[in-house]
């Protein structure tokens, strides 16, 4: 991989739990990556929505030089 060079990522979504969730939305705190789409206006318990949310980052000369991009959120997110 070169610098520029993108990382496109899908999110896939699902509610385990009991009650429907109402207008979703994705952050992210590393610079430079790109959301788009969303919010997910209604997930209800069991559904799972992998078409709504997505994201580019493009790589920089120090991801390249490390060899390494990592990007990890805790799950379940911390409110906002």
């Amino acid at each position: 991989m070169d610098a520029g060079d993108t990382i496109s990522y899908v999110f896939t979504i699902t509610n385990t739990g009991n009650v429907t969730l109402h207008d979703l939305v994705i952050s992210d705190e590393v610079a430079g990556v790109q959301i788009f789409g969303g919010p997910i206006a209604t997930l209800a318990p069991g559904d799972t929505d992998s078409t709504t949310i997505s994201g580019l980052y493009s790589l920089s000369q120090a991801d390249v030089d490390a060899g390494t991009f990592e990007n990890m959120r805790p799950f379940p997110p911390r409110p906002e």
